[in-house]
């Protein structure tokens, strides 16, 4: 697919959105950026910072999100704990992006999944005998369970702990959505969350589902995402062969539409 003048909707939050954007324009699309979902910090701290001050007591730590590691390592430092964690704990992380954010806080992650995503983690855990191993697993608010439940298999004790929480758009971003839609000013509508997929089809009447439905690709970002923008009536056209914003792009411009 030629993204040539490809109008292209990024759901993604800002931050993370500006290299899908960047390489969207790169190839000449049109990257519209409307975020869908927000990432903010967890009403309160307690929870977590009872388990920062036990840190000791950990064999390691796993990180399923850049901003797992981005709000824990930032409370720890807030903490007076740094902005690294001590030294003899494994840490792990769910993907590339992940794993660049650990080690740039000056860490080397134990295990990257070469596939990019929780199961293969998860499988990477239960292959282990963890019996009796103590692991923090920093996480969001609507974060799922399959990794912790492998490391309990694998006879580990996990402690989860809430360090943000997911908050759908904000009305301006709601708003511009749906004109956008109605407009007919969108050819593709990327996702990289289940999140991203409800909160969309929340704030959309179902005129302009029946829109997207009908007039506009849907890329998704892994599996997961693929399920939920189904079950939300979406049709999903492409999905990432790498689990990631940047590999999303790469699908989009190999896809060739089904010959009439």
């Amino acid at each position: 697919m030629n993204l040539h003048g490809v109008r292209i909707l990024v759901t993604r939050p800002s931050a993370q959105a500006r290299p899908m954007a960047e390489q969207i324009k790169a190839l000449g699309g049109i990257a519209i950026t409307v975020p869908m979902i927000r990432i903010l910090p967890p009403v309160q701290w307690d929870a977590c910072d009872a388990q920062i001050d036990r840190l000791a007591e950990f064999v390691g730590v796993v990180f399923t999100s850049s901003n797992a590691a981005k709000y824990f390592l930032n409370r720890c430092a807030e903490r007076g704990a740094g902005g690294t964690l001590p030294g003899r704990m494994h840490v792990y992380a769910v993907g590339p992006k992940t794993a660049r954010y650990v080690e740039h806080a000056g860490m080397s992650p134990a295990h990257v999944p070469s596939t990019y995503n929780g199961a293969e983690l998860a499988a990477h855990f239960r292959a282990q005998n963890l019996h009796g191993h103590r692991y923090l697993l920093p996480r969001g608010d609507i974060g799922r369970d399959e990794i912790a439940e492998a490391l309990r298999l694998a006879g580990a004790v996990v402690t989860p702990v809430i360090v943000y929480r997911t908050a759908g758009p904000d009305d301006a971003s709601a708003a511009r959505v749906r004109s956008l839609l109605a407009d007919r000013a969108v050819d593709v509508v990327t996702f990289a969350s289940p999140s991203a997929v409800e909160h969309f089809a929340g704030v959309i009447d179902a005129e302009l589902t029946s829109l997207v439905k009908s007039g506009v690709l849907v890329g998704v970002i892994g599996g997961t995402t693929a399920d939920a923008a189904r079950r939300s009536g979406f049709p999903v056209h492409v999905i990432a062969g790498t689990a990631t914003g940047e590999g999303l792009i790469e699908a989009l411009v190999s896809w060739n539409p089904p010959s009439a």
